[in-house]
């Protein structure tokens, strides 16, 4: 007997035949998987696809040739080793790659973490200092600890083979007392998987894996490390990639990183090789001012004494796998940077290259900054052109504007001006800085020098407060300064605005900062999670208002924007900026609308009250709504900023929860954009609604009808097909009887009909049991939705066999029931009461009549209907 599988049996199935057999090709695999018994009647194609996708095959794993293979069953019996260097041994750690990479990939396979504790220098900088590993020893991609039961850290020495291996308890950690040489083909094995591989896209542990698949006795016990066949063979290893011999590993490098620089900021290649140039000289300064920070323990970033550090010995990553003489490496960067200086007169240039240096970068980053300009400075020519001067100025600026200190900032974009008065990069920041200090025509002038786009929201905004006039004058009016001139030519535009109308100013300033500064990680994480189910995908994320915002309260950009450039701001603006750091998120209650004009609001947290002008949103809105937002004061008024969350009744008790709790950011992202997810139809079970049709054939049809009256309901009513019998599988319910599954028998053939899985799979093992020696011939399953559009009729193969009429009438009856089964539902969002007693109870119709609301109000097959609930409820 065979039975339609989940996901999960599936990968189990496909995990068993690799084990079994050994590494497969995709065809040699899906041959096999044909054949098997358990897979009749199913596209192997479709099966392995499925598992694939939802990784429902952990321990498998495909080779840098193309086949799958079981880890375990590949690595069974193996094991790999390291030669300790004196800092490994006195600090107790080994280096993942190359040597322990196929371990700790297996053992993510596995699931197993047993003595395999992994560090990295950027991550783990406290447990580090907690065991007194200084963090630039520590290589960028990971370390394990050898700790809680392992090797003791002091009987261990440089030059010393350690062991690992796979036990039943995880990971086991030994000396390697003896050694085998490696098998005489592992070496031309690694040779030539390298030379298949030329790209450098071949990474360590598919290497090593490849290789065991090639050489059964490779790594069957202790030999040397596989660092040391690398060595051997003459490959270059690059962190976790593996190069052909002769590589020229910097010429690579390079190469690899213009390109991903061409494609990133849409520069030319020459432009792409200068920004990446300019790069490497300032990471070579970086790698020196964090070696020296670990060195002196310091508190944090500081000017002081950065240049006569950068000026020292060339740092870590100039000798790390580099061949030949440090220095001359050195001399190199620098060489390269120079010939790149000339292009920074072009603003997408020097754009990139900030994006490329400070990006989401912070510690001693804009100090290398700073140093790579001074250092660049030094190397121009006597007659330099004035817009590399001031691109050098504008680098500067930008390092110090990452430091706080604002008022270098706008000196060193004015000492570019005096050189470069129309470079637009120069001309941009001034705006911001302009912008900032609530100084709206220079703001605006400068704006437009820097050639910003119409719609750029700088612009918009600054446009738009630009033709607010402050007072109660006909722009032909004599102005009211008594100048006798007229207003628009006097005071218009150069007044200082109310600050209610300069609230969205200020917060649009805080969003700038978010653009400029090293938040681009977190919004870009947000965006994400924001887009899973938006059309637009990560753009239209990006884009969303909620995601800045978030960012900007409960990601404490705010804060830091307050931190870094209060000073900047008018007075009131701070001191506005500051009780904005005070107020919290909320989910709110529309009282009252005012169209066009504003809105009275209810805090659900606190019961506060509040009058709020909002011309936008009150054109939309309606009494009764929920909203998750921020509600800010703005001078003498109460303001909406970073859009306005719907909230439906069912998720506001888990909403106020999340946000009573302190949300973090991600979190409460995910959380507000659950609405955008499709509806998933459920039956009256909860089960996600998949039409199943399963088709089997019976040894002896006499005897199997005599089997399924013992066990179903037969269903003799008219309509019957000649020659048909069915059957129908009846669960009682505190409603009445449910349906959970229809057979039809036909000759041989038995069709079972179910609208879940769980149920198919439940109605499956009864007939099994009832009809001994039955044999599935096809199982078809279909979202209802889908059977609709695509008219599935009898013999489709996208889908059940059921015509449109009868799929319409199915649905309508499944609806019907779970509208009836509703209307005596104890519901969560009406506080455990069932929708009968909420429109019984005068004090919770109102909520019922919010829930309903907040149904789809559009009719379709499959769909409940808020205009029968409410019929039937009696609310009209």
């Amino acid at each position: 007997m065979t039975l339609p599988l989940s996901l999960a049996e599936a990968g189990e199935i496909v995990t068993r035949v690799l084990a079994v057999r050994g590494p497969l090709t995709s065809p040699a695999l899906l041959g096999v998987l044909g054949a098997e018994p358990a897979l009749r009647g199913l596209d192997p194609h479709t099966v392995l696809e499925g598992v694939v996708d939802a990784e429902a095959m952990p321990a498998v794993a495909r080779l840098p040739d193309g086949r799958w293979c079981h880890l375990p069953a590949l690595f069974d019996g193996r094991c790999v080793t390291h030669r300790l260097t004196q800092d490994e041994a006195r600090h107790g750690f080994v280096p993942v790659f190359p040597d322990l990479a196929v371990m700790l990939c297996i053992g993510d396979a596995l699931d197993v973490d047993e003595g395999l504790a992994v560090v990295y220098p950027d991550h783990d900088q406290a447990e580090l200092a907690r065991l007194g590993i200084p963090a630039h020893l520590v290589p960028a991609n990971g370390a394990i600890l050898l700790r809680d039961g392992s090797v003791p850290a002091r009987r261990l020495h440089a030059g010393d083979l350690i062991c690992l291996s796979f036990d039943e308890t995880g990971v086991v950690i030994e000396p390697a007392r003896r050694v085998v040489a490696f098998p005489p083909g592992a070496a031309p094995a690694l040779a030539s998987l390298v030379h298949r591989h030329p790209d450098g896209d071949l990474e360590v542990e598919d290497a090593a894996l490849a290789l065991c698949a090639a050489e059964p006795e490779l790594f069957v016990g202790p030999m040397p490390p596989f660092s040391e066949l690398i060595a051997e063979v003459g490959v270059v290893q690059h962190g976790a990639l593996l190069l052909p011999p002769g590589t020229d590993l910097r010429r690579w490098q390079a190469v690899r990183r213009a390109d991903w620089i061409r494609r990133t900021y849409g520069v030319s290649v020459d432009d792409a090789h200068a920004v990446g140039a300019l790069a490497a000289q300032y990471e070579e300064f970086l790698d020196v001012l964090d070696a020296a920070d670990d060195l002196r323990d310091s508190d944090g970033p500081s000017t002081v004494g950065a240049r006569a550090i950068a000026d020292g010995k060339p740092g870590p990553l100039a000798a790390a796998g580099q061949e030949g003489d440090p220095d001359a490496w050195a001399q190199a960067l620098r060489d390269a940077a120079r010939g790149a200086v000339p292009r920074l007169a072009d603003p997408g240039v020097a754009l990139a290259l900030v994006a490329e240096t400070l990006g989401t970068a912070d510690g001693w980053a804009p100090v290398a900054l700073g140093v790579l300009a001074d250092s660049l400075g030094e190397v121009l020519a006597p007659e330099p052109d004035p817009d590399v001067v001031a691109a050098l100025d504008w680098l500067r600026g930008r390092a110090y504007e990452r430091l706080g200190r604002v008022e270098d900032q706008q000196e060193a974009l004015d000492a570019a001006r005096s050189v470069s008065p129309g470079w637009p990069p120069v001309l941009a920041d001034l705006a911001h800085l302009a912008s900032d200090r609530g100084h709206l025509g220079e703001a605006l002038d400068l704006a437009r020098a820097a050639k910003f786009p119409a719609d750029d929201p700088l612009m918009v905004l600054l446009t738009h407060l630009a033709a607010v006039p402050v007072r109660e004058l006909g722009r032909n009016q004599p102005c009211w300064c008594g100048s006798g001139r007229k207003y628009k030519v006097c005071h218009l535009g150069r007044e200082t605005l109310p600050l209610e109308e300069r609230a969205i100013w200020l917060y649009q300033k805080a969003g700038a900062y978010l653009d400029r500064g090293a938040w681009r990680e977190l919004l870009l994480e947000l965006a994400t999670e924001r887009s899973i189910h938006l059309p637009g995908g990560l753009l239209q994320g990006l884009q969303d208002p909620l995601v800045a915002d978030v960012a900007l309260v409960e990601g404490g950009g705010l804060a830091e924007f307050v931190q870094v450039r209060g000073s900047l701001l008018p007075d009131d603006e701070r001191l506005l900026a500051e009780q904005w750091l005070l107020a919290e998120r909320s989910v709110w209650e529309v009282e009252e609308v005012r169209y066009a004009r504003g809105l009275r609001l209810r805090d659900l947290r606190s019961g506060e009250r509040v009058e709020v002008r909002e011309r936008t949103a009150s054109r939309m809105l309606k009494p009764g709504q929920l909203l998750c937002c921020q509600v800010l004061p703005a001078g003498e008024t109460w303001q909406l900023f970073g859009g306005a969350e719907p909230v439906t009744l069912r998720d506001r008790d888990e909403l106020l929860a999340l946000l009573d709790a302190g949300s973090e950011p991600v979190e409460l992202v995910t959380a507000l954009s659950r609405r955008f997810a499709p509806p998933v139809l459920q039956n009256t079970d909860g089960e996600m609604m998949l039409l199943c049709e399963l088709t089997a054939r019976v040894p002896d049809p006499a005897q199997a009808v005599e089997a399924l009256d013992a066990r179903f309901e037969r269903d003799d009513g008219p309509g019957e097909e000649p020659g048909t019998t069915i059957w129908r599988a009846l669960v009682d319910r505190p409603n009445g009887r449910v349906v959970h599954a229809t057979m039809r028998l036909t000759g041989q053939i038995l069709v079972i009909e179910t609208n879940s899985p769980q149920r198919m799979s439940a109605a499956l093992d009864a007939v099994a049991e009832a009809v001994p020696g039955i044999e599935v011939v096809q199982d078809r399953r279909q979202r209802p939705g889908e059977a609709l559009q695509t008219g599935a009729g009898a013999g489709h193969d996208d889908g059940p066999s059921l015509d449109p009429e009868e799929l319409a009438a199915f649905l309508g009856e499944a609806v019907a029931g779970w509208e009836a089964a509703w209307l005596d539902d104890s519901i969560p969002a009406l506080k455990g009461l069932t929708p009968r007693e909420a429109a019984a109870d005068p004090t919770r119709r109102e909520d019922l009549v919010r829930l309903l609301d907040s149904f789809p109000q559009d009719e379709h097959p499959g769909q409940m209907s808020a205009r029968r609930l409410r019929a039937a409820l009696g609310l009209g």
